[in-house]
């Protein structure tokens, strides 16, 4: 999965590059090559610092052979490059071909001489011919677990450069929601995040880590929903719940959210409709200022804020258990129930400006030459959306945070929100749009590329597969 995870976040990292070398720091994934066999770590070592020695001293061999040949050549004729196909090795030289012509020399026989006069090396276990006259360096193994002894010792200062020193960097990603199941989709994030953050802090930037976790809205009322139905179905109450395990007990929250979902969205159950509409509603009064009051005393009677309160509570709890497994540690937590009055506000101070009524709730209108389309911002029962929230949330970090760059990782199948949300917070601060970047990473699908989806129930959860992946390893 790590091969998988890094070859994601290569296609990802060319925003941050600041010249070639910086470039090809960013397409290592320098901190996380443990258990990825030789072949792997060939592949990555290439392109950290160090590559710049072993490149120097093929130079100078390649370089000191032609002179004990007769050939003058100068020195910066030499060039070394890596092959676009592994199988020609980890460094080649042309230098034969350039000198074949005005040598009047067959460029094969002329790279033979050259491999012939080089003085062996312990770094390098092996040199070959290929195709019209390349010469082909292979790396030894020797001289890779030589580099991963100096890796040791110096730990991730060996890697600090100084490209971008002095900024700071706000990197969002994880970001599981609360009453759901944290699946493999949020490991897949967190290892392009932790990733991303760990690069950026061996360019020299001061970052800072933060998760932005949805703990309301309309997934939390359908969970709550299916929690009292689920329970009432198997004969329990809220205090055998309690009882259990924590694992357990989000675990229960989990199946309560497939439940209300399928009651919600497939059934489309009347009853069910109506009722997680009106617990949303309610659930979003307790941290939304300004929405008119209605009668609450159904929910107020079954105890919904308390059991809000301790799941909530419980999923945070349970979330930090994988953090820790995961070496992430998060410098900033935000909320959705935090940033939800921002957000409303900002996008009720410009309406008829930036964003319009639209049937009862209010939208912004994208530009379609732009590629954007158009979104609820405020539902027609006057509570603020996802979109609202985000608006919010980029000025609560703003207000908490100096930094210079802000980046938001997730799954591209959020290209288009995102899109929306940094063209519209473009008109409302702009400078605070031209600093904030989406960077999408790739999908996790099931076998027949099915899409994962905790809607559905089909979900494979993030703790399973660490835990298969401990269980395979210590079988080894």
């Amino acid at each position: 999965m790590i091969n998988f995870i890094l070859d994601a976040f290569v296609a990802q990292d060319a925003f941050v590059a600041q010249d070639a070398f910086v470039a090809q720091l960013d397409r290592a994934s320098v901190f996380g090559t443990e258990g990825c066999g030789f072949e792997s770590l060939r592949m990555r070592i290439k392109y950290i610092k160090n590559t710049m020695d072993i490149i120097s001293n093929i130079r100078q061999s390649v370089f000191s052979s032609l002179n004990d040949l007769g050939c003058s050549v100068d020195f910066n004729q030499i060039i070394v490059d890596s092959p676009s196909d592994r199988k020609n090795g980890d460094y080649s030289c042309n230098i034969a071909m350039i000198l074949a012509s005005k040598l009047k020399a067959n460029p094969r026989e002329l790279a033979k001489k050259i491999i012939d006069s080089i003085s062996s090396s312990e770094d390098i276990e092996k040199i070959e011919v290929a195709g019209p006259g390349f010469i082909n360096f292979y790396v030894s193994d020797k001289y890779l677990l030589k580099y991963l002894a100096d890796v040791v010792d110096k730990g991730e200062k060996g890697f600090q450069l100084n490209a971008k020193e002095g900024k700071n960097i706000v990197i969002e990603y994880t970001d599981p929601n609360p009453f759901k199941i944290l699946h493999i989709g949020h490991l897949y994030t967190n290892c392009v995040g932790e990733s991303f953050a760990r690069l950026q802090e061996a360019l020299g930037a001061n970052v800072k880590r933060v998760n932005y976790q949805g703990d309301i809205g309309l997934h939390v009322a359908k969970t709550l929903w299916g929690f009292d139905k689920k329970m009432k179905d198997e004969g329990l109450n809220f205090e055998d719940i309690e009882s259990m395990a924590l694992v357990d007990r989000v675990s229960y929250l989990g199946d309560s959210y497939i439940l209300g979902t399928n009651y919600y969205d497939n059934l489309k159950d009347v009853d069910a409709v109506e009722a997680i509409t009106d617990l949303n509603y309610y659930l979003s009064s307790l941290v939304i200022d300004g929405l008119k009051e209605k009668d609450f005393s159904k929910f107020e009677d079954l105890g919904i804020k308390d059991r809000y309160i301790k799941g909530r509570q419980w999923c945070l709890d349970y979330f930090e258990t994988i953090y820790k497994r995961l070496g992430t540690k998060f410098d900033y937590y935000f909320f959705e129930s935090e940033v939800g009055n921002a957000g409303l506000k900002v996008v009720l101070d410009n309406v008829g400006d930036i964003f319009e009524e639209d049937d009862g709730a209010i939208v912004y209108r994208g530009d379609e030459n732009k590629g954007l389309h158009t979104r609820v911002f405020v539902n027609k029962h006057g509570v603020p959306t996802y979109e609202a929230k985000e608006l919010g949330l980029f000025l609560a970090k703003a207000e908490k945070i100096n930094y210079d760059e802000s980046v938001v990782i997730t799954a591209n199948e959020q290209s288009g929100y995102f899109k929306v949300i940094l063209d519209a917070l473009s008109r409302i601060d702009n400078r605070l749009a031209s600093v904030s970047r989406h960077m999408p990473h790739g999908m996790i699908r099931l076998p027949g590329s099915e899409k994962m989806s905790s809607r559905k129930g089909n979900i494979l959860s993030g703790e399973w597969l660490l835990n298969e992946t401990k269980s395979k390893v210590k079988s080894l």
